[in-house]
């Protein structure tokens, strides 16, 4: 007696799909930069000039660009660099408190660089960075 299979194998489609996932990429926020005039975006400045503010857009638009994985493996001389919040000297915003946001942060801060021309330094929040304070003068942490 034979029996007459009707198994054909597996059936794939002619054009198989694969859809991409989006990109996991880092967004900034300003909403609690430092008060400390030495040390935000405010007019009246004499340490962040024209020069930081717009080596900083540039320097956002470049961390921006690629999947998170990639940018925290870049160097950090192009990425970022963790440093402990015991090392930093830093008047956080209030509000940044007062919100807890503080407490959804790792407790490290999160440094990228401006070159020569001085230093960003943030807190993560997976991938929101709040922009904590602009520090063109080199003195807010001293670095080994």
């Amino acid at each position: 007696m034979k029996i007459k299979s009707t198994y054909q194998g597996p059936q794939i489609p002619a054009q198989t799909k694969v859809r991409r996932q989006h990109a996991e990429r880092f967004v900034f926020n300003f909403s609690f930069l430092t008060q400390d005039k030495k040390y935000n975006l405010d007019a009246r400045s004499k340490t962040i000039n024209h020069k930081v503010r717009v080596k900083m857009l540039e320097r956002i638009w470049q961390l921006s660009q690629n999947d998170i994985v990639e940018v925290m493996a870049y160097p950090r001389e192009q990425g970022f660099e963790k440093i402990p919040a015991a090392d930093v000297r830093l008047s956080v915003h209030p509000e940044f408190k007062n919100s807890h946001r503080d407490e959804e942060c790792d407790t490290d801060y999160w440094v990228f660089r401006l070159s020569k021309l001085g230093r960003v330094i943030s807190k993560r929040n997976d991938n929101i960075l709040y922009i904590m304070s602009i520090d063109a003068n080199f003195d807010q942490y001293d670095h080994g």
